[in-house]
């Protein structure tokens, strides 16, 4: 038997390798948009055309460059164009100048390596001297990612470093836009808008009369005043994001938010765990630090209702100064109504509540409302109370009881539960995909497909949790209306005088008017009552007080004309 000979074939050097010709593209990237940062883009692009066009093996497959800032290879529009290119078959090589031109982190790094290297697309990393088909080339590649990623960290905190002296120094640190103020870049100053000053004002005045965020919101949108941005449309975020500014009071606060790591980008609020910075009397204020103050308190204070479940709508006496603010809604327009004084600092002055809407912009924006007098609405409610709770109390028992009984079959506490193992579930198969995908055991393709369907799945079930939650929330609501619907009631003694305590306690909202057809009554008040769904409509004329004699420039009382044709 002939004994055995072991041939050893040599590796083929990477210029021998080389030799057939390969489609090649460049990628490059700067990190800033700065005038200096575009020169290195146009050179590198440049650069590499001059490079693959001189060598003989390589046919030109494209440069592609991005000249933005970004951590992610997501936010790269050309770097993710060629990803797709390569994967098409239409690139045999990508060259770049290093590693953390390539991609921010090591993840990232990998990922695409990895997915271009099973395909048989190489990279060739300039810098570091590295071609990512080598055998090597993987262990070499981790430590040298996770070494760019490591300066990344370290740019970041420098710049983080850099930042916080300013801010020690009361140095503006950017400026996104403030409604009520213009900034001069120049000066770096901020100097009052009166046009916009005049919207801030009245969204903190509306505040403190009672209106929530959502009603201002409202107001804002049917009102020709614009946002910052010159949209028409108003959001409750956008209202509670002025009421929280202390720009307003003349403050400037940095370091309200903060970057978790430097590859993500992703801010978060500050709520400790970082310093601030605020610099008093940096510009002129629009609002009172009085004001300013009295606003976060109420804000607090809806807030911890909120959490406590308490009764939606309920609103404690310090958040809101009369009974019917944000009460009474126009049956015309929806607008609120808001209270108004008539002939004030006379004997004869008058307390009205009218349709905001009518009062801003005129009769023509809601011809058909009226003002109708306070002590008229106090009277009607009486009256309404009185017929609805007093004389009907065992009819109102059975319905509440019946109530009862349907929210307790309609639960949807359980719903929630179930929702939410079903997310778990989900949540933990896109993670082990994921695992599957990066560990080479699932193809990019039935990755991309199974990840979709899984996405998909969550997007379902996140939409139904969130209806479910905002069910269980009302069924809440309505349970607490119940129980202070009860408390109110069971007293089993006719009103004699307006009790606000009581009002707020069984009235959910009021209606004033009413248009039926071509019938259009100004005066009709319709009461709603809480948690039972109970209406009762009242005639705010039968309750309409009697005159005040005005008083004559001698102080003493007359009648006016008019008066004395109605005898």
């Amino acid at each position: 038997m002939a004994t055995k000979k072991v041939e050893v074939i040599p590796a083929v050097p990477e210029k021998e390798r080389t030799k057939k010709i390969r489609r090649v593209a460049a990628y490059c990237r700067v990190s800033t948009e700065s005038e200096e940062q575009a020169e290195s883009y146009e050179s590198q692009q440049k650069y590499y055309t001059q490079y693959i066009n001189e060598n003989p093996n390589y046919e030109m497959a494209g440069i592609y460059a991005d000249a933005i800032s970004g951590g992610r290879a997501e936010t790269r529009s050309d770097f993710m164009r060629m990803i797709s290119d390569a994967m098409a078959g239409k690139i045999d090589l990508i060259i770049t100048k290093s590693i953390s031109r390539f991609a921010r982190n090591t993840l990232d790094t990998l990922h695409y390596v990895r997915t271009l290297k099973q395909a048989g697309i190489e990279v060739f990393f300039e810098k570091e001297g590295l071609y990512t088909l080598g055998m090597e080339s993987e262990l070499v590649l981790t430590v040298l990612a996770s070494v760019a990623q490591a300066e990344l960290e370290n740019t970041s905190k420098i710049v983080s470093m850099g930042l916080r002296q300013k801010m020690i120094r009361g140095e503006m640190i950017g400026y996104n836009g403030c409604l009520g103020y213009d900034y001069n870049k120049d000066t770096k100053t901020m100097t009052i808008n009166e046009s916009e000053a005049e919207i801030v004002r009245y969204i903190f005045d509306r505040y403190l009369s009672g209106a929530g965020c959502d009603t201002i919101a409202k107001e804002l949108t049917q009102s020709p005043w614009k946002t910052k941005r010159g949209s028409d449309t108003w959001g409750p975020s956008a209202v509670r994001d002025i009421l929280h500014n202390d720009k307003y009071i003349g403050e400037l606060t940095m370091g309200k938010t903060f970057t978790t790591d430097p590859i993500t980008k992703r801010r978060i609020d500050n709520i400790g765990e970082r310093e601030k910075f605020v610099v008093h009397n940096h510009h002129e204020p629009i609002i009172s630090r009085d004001v300013f103050e009295r606003v976060q308190e109420i804000m607090e204070s809806r807030g911890k209702n909120r959490k406590r479940n308490l009764v939606a709508g309920e609103r404690q006496a310090k958040s809101k100064q009369y009974a019917f603010s944000c009460m009474i809604n126009c049956g015309f327009c929806g607008h609120y109504l808001t209270r108004r004084v008539q002939n004030k600092n006379m004997s004869g002055e008058k307390v009205v509540w009218q349709c905001s809407n009518n009062s801003k912009h005129g009769k023509n924006a809601c011809p058909h409302c009226k003002a109708i007098s306070e002590e008229a609405i106090e009277k009607a409610f009486i009256a309404s109370y009185n017929m609805i709770c007093v004389d009907n109390e065992d009819l109102l028992e059975d319905l509440l009881h019946m109530i009862e009984e349907e929210l307790e079959n309609t639960a949807s506490s359980q719903k929630i539960s179930d929702v939410n193992k079903k997310l778990i579930s989900e949540r933990k198969r896109s993670s082990k995909l994921l695992d599957f995908y990066l560990n080479g055991d699932v193809s990019e393709v039935d990755y991309k497909e199974k990840y979709a369907d899984i996405n998909d799945r969550i997007e379902k079930l996140e939409n139904e949790l969130h209806i479910l939650e905002e069910m269980s929330q009302k069924e809440i609501n309505v349970k607490e209306s119940i129980v202070q619907f009860r408390k109110a009631i069971n007293t089993k003694e006719p009103l004699q005088t307006f009790d606000r305590d009581i009002f707020e306690a069984v009235i959910d909202h009021v209606v004033a008017g009413e248009k039926d057809g071509d019938n259009i009554d100004p005066y009709k008040l319709t009461f709603y009552y809480k948690g039972t769904g109970q209406k009762d409509p009242q005639d705010a004329q039968k309750y309409k007080p009697e005159r005040k004699p005005r008083k004559n420039s001698k102080n003493i009382a007359t009648t006016s004309e008019h008066d004395m044709s109605r005898r």
